[in-house]
């Protein structure tokens, strides 16, 4: 029941229905706790954390975040402790606490022990370099995030730092490259679909 909730909330963040996706988490949570510090009672809360970070609730995504953290740390999972640095340095950058934001995304870097969730590090980095206004290093970080995840074939988030690099051309005032990465961008959000990429782009 707990794994079925976290699916329904994963699909409801893709598809745009945050509010709906934090209510599954809730259940999925309630389901899952009795097992204690778990791998999916660890994957329940980070799905909780991106549904709040989409409804502008700092606070309780961080905290969500912070649970997979302690999960990861008792189970000396470091997937679960990457996951939980770099949604940690999102949802920092999104309310503007750039460098604390960077840190916590270098240290998702540090602990990452598998290409995908590296790329994903990765361009969480260049997201708050392009935040905090440094283009010269959000640049290669997003470029690097977007090979690898052409590779790997993961579209929904190829297509957002897509269209961040596009947003680094517009800064730049390269408008028709920037117009280019944000259509790629609209393209590969919208196959998937993911609905904030679509937004973004």
């Amino acid at each position: 029941l707990g794994q079925a909730y976290h699916v329904l909330a994963m699909e409801r963040y893709w598809m745009g229905h945050p509010a709906q996706g934090v209510e599954y988490c809730q259940h999925a949570i309630a389901a899952l706790e009795h097992l204690g510090a778990d791998e999916r009672l660890g994957m329940a809360y980070f799905v909780l954390g991106l549904n709040a970070l989409s409804l502008g609730c700092f606070d309780q995504a961080l905290e969500a975040a912070a649970r997979v953290d302690a999960i990861g740390a008792a189970t000396a999972d470091r997937r679960l402790q990457t996951f939980a640095a770099w949604s940690t340095g999102w949802i920092q950058t999104t309310r503007g606490e750039w460098e604390a934001g960077i840190a916590s995304c270098q240290r998702a870097l540090e602990r990452s022990a598998d290409p995908l969730n590296t790329a994903f590090a990765t361009g969480c980095l260049g997201y708050a370099y392009l935040e905090q206004g440094d283009l010269v290093r959000a640049m290669p970080a997003l470029e690097q995030a977007v090979q690898s995840l052409h590779q790997f074939g993961y579209w929904r988030l190829e297509g957002l730092y897509t269209t961040l690099m596009g947003e680094i051309h517009l800064r730049r005032g390269d408008l028709d490259t920037a117009r280019t990465l944000a259509l790629q961008g609209l393209h590969l959000t919208s196959e998937t679909p993911y609905r904030i990429g679509i937004a973004w782009a």
